[in-house]
C-alpha cells in the first residue's frame, strides 16, 4: 500500500471531474462535459476526509431519514480519519433542506486550522453539483491526488436518485 506524500488534508487541486454520461434528470443539472472540482462537493470546502466520514449522515438527513439513537433535535457525532489531528464533528439537520457539521473537538493539530466552534452547512440547492455523486469518486480521487505519476485518469460509473452518472476524474 502506497503513503501518500502530500498533505492528508487539501483541496484536491490537481484533480478534475468532467461528466462523461449522464442517463436521467437531476435536480442539479448536471450535463455530459460539465467540469467542476472535488471542492464542488463538499460543503464550504470542508476537508474532503472529513466530509468523508460526515456524508452519510449528511446524506441521512437530507433524504428526512433519522437515527435511532439520536434524540431529535440532536445529531450524530463523527470523527475524522486523520489519526494527527481526530477532528470530531456533530451532523444535524437543519430546517429548509440543509445540514450542519459543527467542530466539537479537536485531537491533535488539525491541518486545515479548523477551530472547536466552526461550522459548515450542507446546502444541496447551492451545490454546483449533485452531493450524491461525492461517495463513488472520493476514493479513485484520492488515489490519483496521491500518486506520484504526474498525470491519470479513472473513469466512475455511479447511480443516484436521478439516475446513472460516469465521470471522468484526471489528474494534471
Amino acid at each position: 500500500m502506497q503513503k501518500c506524500s502530500k498533505e492528508c488534508c487539501s483541496n484536491y487541486d490537481s484533480v478534475s471531474l468532467t461528466i462523461f454520461d449522464v442517463q436521467g434528470t437531476c435536480e442539479h443539472k448536471i450535463k455530459k462535459g460539465m467540469s467542476f472540482e472535488i471542492k464542488d462537493l463538499v460543503p464550504d470546502n470542508l476537508c474532503v476526509h472529513a466530509y468523508n466520514i460526515a456524508y452519510p449522515y449528511c446524506l441521512t438527513y437530507l433524504k428526512k431519514g433519522w437515527f435511532l439513537w439520536v434524540e431529535e433535535g440532536d445529531g450524530v457525532i463523527a470523527q475524522c480519519p486523520n489519526p494527527g489531528c481526530s477532528l470530531v464533528m456533530k451532523i444535524k439537520p437543519e430546517k429548509e433542506n440543509k445540514v450542519s457539521i459543527h467542530v466539537i473537538e479537536i485531537r491533535g493539530k488539525c491541518q486545515s486550522g479548523y477551530k472547536v466552534g466552526d461550522i459548515f452547512t450542507l446546502k444541496p440547492e447551492e451545490m454546483k453539483i449533485c452531493p450524491e455523486i461525492f461517495p463513488a469518486v472520493y476514493a479513485p480521487a484520492t488515489a490519483l491526488y496521491c500518486s506520484e505519476k504526474k498525470k491519470g485518469n479513472a473513469l466512475v460509473r455511479t447511480k443516484t436518485s436521478a439516475g446513472e452518472v460516469v465521470v471522468d476524474i484526471r489528474k494534471d
